[in-house]
């Protein structure tokens, strides 16, 4: 294809095909294409050529228009997009993301959370008004109910505790660029010297119907970087006085904060990890520390901290959870013993002695107690986790809603002639943990990320060390290598352990 031997819509084609052939041969053939796409995702940002990218972006999103995928693959690849158009518009990732979500646009319409979503980017908003303008359309016609959809074309994520409100239908008002720049140019220059002074000035500049916009720039662009200006922005937004405006930067926080527990991007970006953490304070400092509750529609901690379990993704859930909760100690309600605030430490401290945490994740359950006042030792975990309905061991294996390792889903492993104590076996080497096998995966994972920059070709190779096709097969070389020794080593275990039996 990038040799235009054969052109990117007879690639489709085949692809159609195979994924509708009965022969197993050609199945196999599709089901390897994505694998190997899917794993290509790393490679955009360095490793790719512009005009290489643009076509893999237009078979990537042609995967979604013609519903060549459906379900945890679907997942994958709508997130795969939306991950890339929250980078920078000048960025590899972000360029691909636009070519992929203009591919398949006319299917946008059955996803209107998905929409919603898109059109607080502002990379988006900047580089693409005409989609944007798509976008707004079909969110309105959702909420008018004109657009009906069904359970089967949701694209499914991580974390759906965490619900914004429905405020879709107010449009977003943005000012004139004079006027912008110089509201902005009053938030940006704040202090606590020319406090007063800013903010008489913002009052006679600053009109209601802009605090959709002043509220996503200000939670967006301040709030989420800058955690030392917390307490300056919240006693500003309460010498202005607007409860409009309030109310957007609450709601701006919980689709932030959405945003980022369910990218895929966050889970390896210890920055994404620490603008994460900056607006659970924020938001912390809105609601608890002042006495408001978080209404369990938009968050449900409990739930939220076990769809962090089960998918793998305690890392961003817990310290999003503790950085929220750590503003109880300014409030008189929600403060110990309150019912609510101990039922969610209860849930915590389960995870810090039954769910074989990291050291981080357990340091940052210990810090939230003392700030809290709470001895960890002393509170009574719940068994919600312990008490889960144990699988049926012959059922086969169930693929997990979002898979973080293309290589950990299963493919052909099981087997149903398998004695129960072989099965039983297999699946304790593979669970030792709760995450224990999907652990090995990530480390692996995680040493495989760096292989772009840790493959060198010899100068002694000229003229082919500087061919950017040759490092690149080198690299992949070494990736795929590198996964089937580890891959073959599990399975020499799990062999002479089965064999023992």
């Amino acid at each position: 294809m990038y040799e235009e031997q054969i052109s990117i819509d007879q690639v489709i084609g085949l692809l159609q095909r195979s994924s509708k052939s009965p022969n197993p041969r050609d199945q196999e053939i599709f089901a390897y294409t994505l694998h190997s796409l899917f794993d290509e995702y790393k490679y955009f940002q360095h490793s790719y050529p512009a005009r290489e990218l643009q076509m893999t972006a237009y078979l990537f999103g042609s995967l979604i228009q013609y519903e060549l995928i459906d379900a945890v693959p679907l997942g994958i690849a709508v997130r795969y997009v939306l991950d890339a158009l929250r980078n920078p518009a000048e960025t590899n990732l972000f360029k691909f993301g636009v070519t992929a979500l203009a591919r398949f646009e006319s299917r946008l319409s059955k996803w209107p959370d998905l929409c919603r979503t898109l059109l607080v980017l502002p990379s988006l908003q900047e580089a693409r008004p005409d989609l944007i303008e798509t976008i707004r359309r079909i969110v309105a016609q959702a909420d008018a109910g004109e657009s009906g959809r069904s359970d089967d074309d949701q694209v499914a994520l991580a974390f759906t505790s965490i619900k914004p409100d429905n405020l879709s239908t107010e449009q977003v008002e943005v000012p004139d660029v004079e006027h912008s720049d110089k509201i902005l140019f009053i938030i940006n220059n704040l202090a606590p010297s020319n406090f007063d002074a800013k903010t008489a000035e913002m009052q006679e500049r600053f009109q209601d119907q802009y605090s959709r916009w002043f509220a996503n720039y200000l939670v967006d662009q301040r709030v989420s970087t800058e955690p030392n200006n917390h307490e300056l922005y919240l006693r500003f937004l309460d010498s202005l006085n607007r409860k409009p405006l309030f109310r957007f930067v609450l709601q701006e926080t919980f689709i932030k904060s959405a945003n980022l527990l369910n990218a895929e991007q966050t889970l390896s970006s210890s920055s994404d990890r620490t603008m994460l953490k900056n607006l659970a304070s924020w938001l912390g400092s809105l609601t608890l520390a002042r006495n408001r509750p978080i209404k369990h529609k938009n968050i449900s901690f409990k739930d939220l901290l076990l769809e962090g379990y089960d998918s793998q993704r305690l890392i961003v859930a817990i310290p999003f959870v503790c950085k929220i909760l750590e503003h109880g100690k300014n409030s008189v309600v929600f403060k110990p013993p309150n019912p609510w605030l101990m039922g969610v430490i209860s849930l915590l401290a389960e995870l810090y002695h039954f769910a074989e945490l990291r050291l981080n994740l357990k340091f940052e359950i210990e810090v939230t107690c003392r700030a809290l006042e709470i001895e960890l030792d002393k509170v009574e975990a719940t068994t919600i986790l312990r008490n889960r309905p144990v699988l049926d061991p012959f059922a086969p294996p169930q693929l997990p809603e979002y898979v973080l390792d293309m290589d950990s889903m299963p493919m052909g492993t099981y087997d149903s002639g398998q004695s129960l104590e072989q099965q039983q076996v297999i699946s304790q080497i593979g669970s030792a943990s709760p995450s224990g096998g999907s652990q090995i995966s990530l480390q692996i994972e995680a040493i495989l990320a760096n292989i772009p920059s840790l493959v060198v070709v010899n100068t002694q190779l000229a003229p082919l060390h500087a061919n950017p096709v040759f490092k690149r097969a080198c690299q992949m070389a070494v990736e795929r290598a590198t996964r089937e020794a580890s891959y073959c080593q599990f399975n020499v275990l799990t062999y002479f352990l089965t064999f023992s039996l």
